[in-house]
């Protein structure tokens, strides 16, 4: 006797319930890029976006996958009329900043700087991610740019415009290196709730990896840098914003925390396992945060 199986019987094989662990794991990770780009967009709906996301994640730690997805149902829905003017407030952030760094880029090309071959490079980049309309790298790769450029031009020996000298702009510059690291910090925090979600759903299934990723699943930020970030963080509280007494007195302290954090950063096997986690979840530290810690390593050396 031959067993036929109809188009029914093998639509209900291939809906067949898959791990729900695995698939709460599975659409966050396609909801995250969006979810990343109306949290930098800063709009309306960001902040109950984030909420939801991490109520999510909890309720997805104690194996409330119901609830977990209803919540997600529900960011998918605030993301949708948010989409449009989170695109749009992004790509107007990019525009602002390109205009902004580009005049002091091309001058600076025209000076012939021993690395403009970098430069060319990092903008070529941001540009790259623009037409790729990932604006919030594009920024990212601008506020890197726009720190090297202020080093570039003190290795050059080149006179520096009378704009940049004045103790307002270096106190400007200093409040948008700072709030690049805030935000690189927000981001990074993301991503880990999205690491960790997968850790602790995996973690009894794979105990190989109750060590390093056990303890950022459990601890988030604080374990994977060690004391650096801490230290930073300390540092940045006591420049305040960076008016020109505070850089004097206190400056140096945070150059050596922001050095040492990026030195700490290259090869540590905590990054590595996170970065190349094994379920697929997008974690990108290095590239997150070494362009903000680039950009408060600049400010602080060219206020020196």
């Amino acid at each position: 006797t031959t067993t036929t199986t109809t188009a029914a019987e093998a639509d209900g094989k291939a809906a067949a319930p898959a791990d729900p662990g695995a698939a709460f794991n599975a659409r966050l990770a396609a909801l995250m890029p969006a979810i990343k780009e109306a949290i930098v967009a800063a709009g309306p709906s960001a902040q109950d976006i984030k909420l939801k996301v991490s109520e999510a994640g909890m309720l997805a730690r104690k194996k409330e996958f119901d609830g977990a997805g209803a919540l997600l149902d529900e960011v998918d829905k605030l993301l949708k009329p948010a989409g449009d003017a989170a695109k749009n407030d992004a790509q107007a952030q990019w525009e602002r900043r390109l205009a902004e760094v580009e005049p002091s880029y091309l001058e600076l090309l025209g000076l012939s700087p021993a690395d403009a071959i970098k430069l060319r490079a990092v903008m070529g980049f941001a540009n790259d991610q623009a037409k790729a309309k990932q604006y919030a790298k594009g920024v990212d790769a601008l506020n890197r740019l726009e720190g090297m450029l202020a080093a570039a031009r003190l290795a050059s020996g080149a006179a520096t415009p009378v704009s940049s000298s004045s103790a307002g702009d270096t106190s400007a510059r200093w409040k948008q290196a700072r709030q690049a690291w805030q935000d690189a910090n927000d981001s990074l925090n993301d991503q880990l709730n999205a690491l960790r979600v997968a850790i602790l759903d995996h973690a009894k299934a794979e105990p190989e990896l109750a060590g390093h990723l056990a303890e950022i699943a459990d601890k988030g930020l604080n374990a994977l840098t060690g004391d650096h970030r801490v230290r930073l963080m300390a540092s940045l509280q006591m420049l305040g914003d960076g008016a020109p007494a505070s850089i004097d007195a206190h400056g140096a302290k945070a150059l050596d925390a922001v050095t040492a954090f990026t030195a700490y950063l290259a090869g540590n096997q905590k990054v590595d396992a996170c970065e190349g986690n094994p379920w697929g979840v997008e974690v990108a530290i290095r590239s997150t945060l070494e362009p903000a810690l680039d950009q408060l390593e600049q400010v602080l050396r060219a206020s020196a």
